[in-house]
């Protein structure tokens, strides 16, 4: 869901982003029963999401507008993330 909610408030100029890139996960996965001779099972995505664009977001992911790799900040608790988004806030008055 982050994947749509970011790439929505992108799109439509209602927010900036900061981060890393979203996980761009299938949206909404159908399992159907299993076939009685093969044992197969089909997984389907039944949703499909474009931007404006009409770029995909599923599976891909969406870019955020001021990237900024957060995994490295986790062991000093994302302090230079706000940092980063302070910086910029004060930049943009």
């Amino acid at each position: 869901m982050c994947d749509m909610f970011s790439a929505l408030l992108i799109d439509n100029k209602m927010a900036i982003t900061l981060g890393s890139k979203t996980m761009g996960a299938g949206g909404n996965v159908v399992s159907h029963r299993e076939a009685p001779n093969s044992h197969l099972i089909v997984n389907q995505t039944e949703s499909m999401v474009l931007r404006r664009d009409g770029s995909e977001v599923e599976n891909r992911g969406t870019d955020p507008t001021i990237p900024v790799n957060v995994v490295e900040t986790v062991a000093d608790k994302y302090e230079p993330v706000r940092k980063k988004a302070i910086e910029y806030f004060v930049r943009a008055k």
